[in-house]
Formats: C-alpha cells, sequence, structure tokens
C-alpha cells in the first residue's frame, strides 16, 4: 500500500540580500539618521517573509528541499507552494533499511513553463518501487525565486514598503493596510 505524498518543505539556504535595501526604506520613510536601522533590518525581513507567505512564491533566490513520504502514484511530482523554480539540484530516495540513492536525472524532465514548476518522468521511465522508509522517503532539492533583488516586481517592493511603514508607526497594530495584500495579491499564485 502507497503512503500519502504528505508533502514538508524546509529552506535549506536562505536568500543572501532582501529584495528592498535599507536605505530605500529610510527614503521611503523619511528617516534621515541611524538610530532605527536595526529595526527597520528586521521590519525588512518579516515584509520579505509576509510577501513570500502571502504571495506563495520565493521572491529572491533560495534553496528549497521538498520531502515527500513516497513517490506518487501519476508521472509527475509538482513542486507546490514554492513558485519561481529555477532548478532542481537532485531527487534521492531512502529505501526502508537502505542507503540514499540519487534518481538519476536522464530519467526526467524539469517543467518551468508554469507558475507551479514539476519533476515529469521521461517515456518509459518509472519511480523507483523499492519499499521507502515509514517517513520522508523522499527529498528532492530544488532552488526557487525570481533570481536579485532587481527581477521582484516594483509592486511587490511597494507592498513590503507599505507593510514596513505601517509596522514601523503602529508597533503593536494589527489592522494591515488593504493595500498591501492588493498589491502582493497582483502576483500571489494559487497552489492548490
Amino acid at each position: 500500500m502507497r503512503k500519502k505524498l504528505n508533502p514538508k518543505f524546509v529552506l535549506k539556504t536562505a536568500p543572501t540580500v532582501e529584495p528592498i535595501t535599507l536605505t530605500e526604506v529610510k527614503d521611503f520613510l523619511r528617516i534621515t539618521g541611524t538610530v532605527e536601522d536595526d529595526v527597520l533590518n528586521s521590519l525588512i525581513a518579516a515584509a520579505r517573509n509576509y510577501a513570500e507567505d502571502y504571495q506563495n512564491r520565493p521572491l529572491i533566490t533560495q534553496t528549497w528541499e521538498l520531502w515527500l513520504d513516497d513517490f506518487p502514484p501519476h508521472d509527475c511530482i509538482p513542486i507546490r507552494l514554492k513558485a519561481g523554480l529555477q532548478s532542481v539540484t537532485s531527487v534521492k530516495y531512502y529505501p526502508d533499511g537502505g542507503v540514499e540513492t540519487t534518481f538519476a536525472s536522464s530519467n526526467y524532465i524539469v517543467d518551468f513553463t508554469d507558475y507551479v514548476g514539476k519533476i515529469v518522468l521521461n517515456d518509459d521511465y518509472q519511480w523507483p518501487s523499492d519499499d521507502l522508509q515509514a517517513a520522508n522517503g523522499v527529498c528532492i532539492e530544488f532552488v526557487c525565486g525570481y533570481g536579485l533583488a532587481a527581477a521582484v516586481p516594483e509592486m511587490t517592493k511597494t507592498a513590503m514598503k507599505i507593510w514596513i511603514s505601517y509596522h514601523y508607526e503602529n508597533r503593536e497594530g494589527i489592522d494591515l493596510p488593504k493595500a498591501v495584500n492588493i498589491l502582493l495579491g497582483l502576483n500571489r499564485v494559487n497552489t492548490l
């Protein structure tokens, strides 16, 4: 009996830069001093996380692992919840009582043409039929995101600045301006 896929995403390599700089945020907020720099840097990272979660897509290049309990019963593995697929580094599986095994990249192609990328078996190939360990039997490592900060859409950056402005001015506030989600919604990916 096949197990459920039960997908789990694990961030392996976080982005090394943010989509917007401290200078851009300070200009937006009309701040000239450096006293609040630590607070603003923290808000920039939080705004990126909010935007990524809301849009279902990473903004800056990052590496993730998708863990599945088993291979799917069909010839395709969609990489849901992480749009902007750039590449697949590896597909590895863990036989029950065995050692980590790499599934050859010549057995599949990677489809980058959709919002949600996917791994598709080549004709005449099938997923390994080994009994896999009870949980996390398959690990797909992949790189995703728009790339560098310059590639992130301006409307997403503007939404982040509004988010930061609101939380900077209302440090205990919870009523986010509607403009944030409206702007972020323009590049939101439906992952269902």
